[in-house]
């Protein structure tokens, strides 16, 4: 494919319903969680330029810096609970769950389990046995 073809293919597919995704950003909820989730985005990419240095170009990895970064992920994450009116504990003991259903209780990691999950019982475990709703 040429890269004209490819543009006119962008150009025809992209959503320009600039309205319609106008007023969807009028919603606190919405502006508080885009918010998190670029910010979220950028702190790991932060993240990941400290572990490129030290992989690709030697350098010592600064566990300050790692610490400090890590901070700002958990402060993103806070402002995406918060828009939720989730708490961390409740996000925490979800992952505990959907793990222990994926790895046992004991969390024995094996390739075969990450390669294999039950993503619906392991929805179920996070979810106090309700059953998983259509895709959104």
């Amino acid at each position: 494919m040429k890269p004209s073809k490819f543009l006119e293919t962008v150009e025809i597919l992209e959503n320009k319903q600039f309205e319609t995704i106008s007023k969807r950003l009028q919603d606190p909820e919405t502006v508080r969680l885009f918010h998190s989730f670029i910010g979220l985005t950028t702190e790991v990419g932060e993240l990941q330029d400290l572990f490129k240095k030290k992989v690709l170009y030697g350098k010592e990895i600064e566990k300050d810096k790692i610490v400090d970064e890590l901070g700002d992920v958990m402060w993103y994450l806070g402002v995406a609970c918060n828009a939720l009116g989730v708490s961390l504990e409740e996000v925490m003991e979800k992952n505990w769950k959907k793990l222990s259903t994926r790895y046992g209780d004991k969390l024995q990691f094996t390739e075969q389990a990450a390669l294999n999950k039950n993503k619906e019982a392991e929805w179920k475990a996070m979810n106090d046995g309700e059953v998983k709703r259509g895709e959104t």
